[in-house]
C-alpha cells in the first residue's frame, strides 16, 4: 500500500495549522507546570507525556472537524483523518529514526499490517525532534510509518532538514519532500 505525498497533503493541508498549533500548547504545558519534573522523566516517559498532551490538544482544536477522530487502542492513541489516514505522533532522533524496538509488532505496524481495533487505513507518522535540552521543538515531519525507510517527507515545522531538502524529486519526478513551516501557527 502506498500513498503519494500529494494525496496525503490534500487530506491534511487544511488541518496542519491546528496540528502545528497543538505543538505550541504542548510545549507551553511541558515548559510550564511540568518543568520542575523534567529531570525525573526518562525519554520514554517524556514521549508518552508529550504524546498524550498533543492528542488532547489536537482533539480540542479539531473538535468541529467531522473528518477527524482520535481513537485509543490500549495505551496507544491515533488520529483518523477522513477515513483514509491513520496518524500517530512519534518522537524521533537523528535522520528521523524512531525508537521502536524492532519487535514483530513494530515491524508489522510499519508494514501496514492489520491490527485488532485499528482501522485498516494508510499509516502516517508525525515525527518530531526536540533540541538537546528537550524543551524546544526543533522540527516536525509528516511521513509514512517506517521512519528512515519512508518514501517521502513533508516538513511542517522548523528550519529545512537538509538531508531531505537536497532531494526534492526522485528519478521519475515524483515529489518526495515538501516544506511548509507552520511553527508560527498558534492555538
Amino acid at each position: 500500500m502506498f500513498m503519494p505525498l500529494g494525496t496525503a497533503k490534500s487530506i491534511l493541508d487544511p488541518r496542519i495549522p491546528c496540528i502545528a498549533a497543538a505543538f505550541h500548547s504542548v510545549m507551553a504545558e511541558w515548559n510550564g507546570p511540568l518543568a520542575g519534573y523534567h529531570a525525573t522523566f526518562t525519554e520514554f516517559e517524556r514521549a508518552v507525556i508529550l504524546s498524550r498532551l498533543w492528542y488532547a490538544e489536537v482533539s480540542r482544536l479539531l473538535k468541529g472537524d467531522q473528518g477527524i477522530e482520535i481513537i485509543k487502542n490500549g495505551t496507544r492513541e491515533c488520529c483518523v483523518a477522513d477515513d483514509q489516514l491513520l496518524i500517530r505522533l512519534k518522537h524521533a532522533g537523528a535522520a528521523y529514526r524512531t525508537w521502536n524496538y524492532p519487535t514483530k509488532r513494530a515491524r508489522a505496524w510499519e508494514n501496514q499490517a492489520a491490527f485488532p481495533g485499528i482501522p485498516p487505513l494508510y499509516r502516517l507518522d508525525i515525527a518530531y525532534r526536540l533540541d538537546l535540552t528537550g524543551t524546544v521543538m526543533r522540527d516536525a515531519v509528516v511521513m509514512p510509518s517506517g521512519g528512515h525507510d519512508a518514501s517521502w517527507h513533508w516538513q511542517i515545522w522548523g528550519e529545512p532538514v537538509t538531508e531531505f531538502a537536497a532531494r526534492r524529486h526522485d528519478l521519475e519526478g515524483e515529489v518526495w519532500y515538501a516544506y511548509d513551516d507552520h511553527s508560527g501557527a498558534t492555538p
